[in-house]
């Protein structure tokens, strides 16, 4: 990479961090016994926002994420605007010639290009997991 380039990255980087600190809400509960109910309320709410979808046609513009992890007891509460998920992914596909995106991709079955929102994504469920030590739900909203 050229200088040029790294100090480009660089500052990019930091405004990246500074910005996106003050639009990502990250909230960790302490000592969850029982997480079904929060899990219970967020698909409530995924329901709802579905519902609505299906009648207005609106963009979807937050990324949710509702995590449990059993060994620690901790439940993690994650929104992300769209526009900063975008624009990390338009940082992976713009730094990809220097990284090697393509193994990358392949070892985690992960596609930067059509990752990328540009308004696509349809508000509702987007994924889910779970197994015997933790938990995932992934929507839009």
């Amino acid at each position: 990479m050229t200088k040029k380039k790294t100090i480009i990255c660089f500052v990019f980087f930091l405004f990246s961090i500074l910005f996106f600190n003050a639009c990502i809400k990250v909230h960790v509960v302490q000592n969850v016994r029982n997480p079904n109910r929060y899990f219970r309320r967020a698909m409530r709410q995924i329901e709802i926002i579905q519902r609505r979808a299906r009648w207005r046609r609106v963009p979807a513009h937050s990324l949710h994420m509702l995590a449990y992890e059993r060994d620690e007891r901790k439940l993690f509460k994650i929104v992300i605007p769209l526009g900063a998920v975008d624009a990390c992914l338009d940082i992976g596909v713009w730094t990809e010639e220097e990284l090697d995106l393509k193994e990358l991709e392949s070892r985690h079955d992960f596609n930067w290009k059509e990752a990328r929102n540009d308004g696509d994504a349809e508000p509702g469920l987007t994924a889910q997991f779970k197994d015997e030590d933790s938990r995932v739900l992934v929507w839009y909203e």
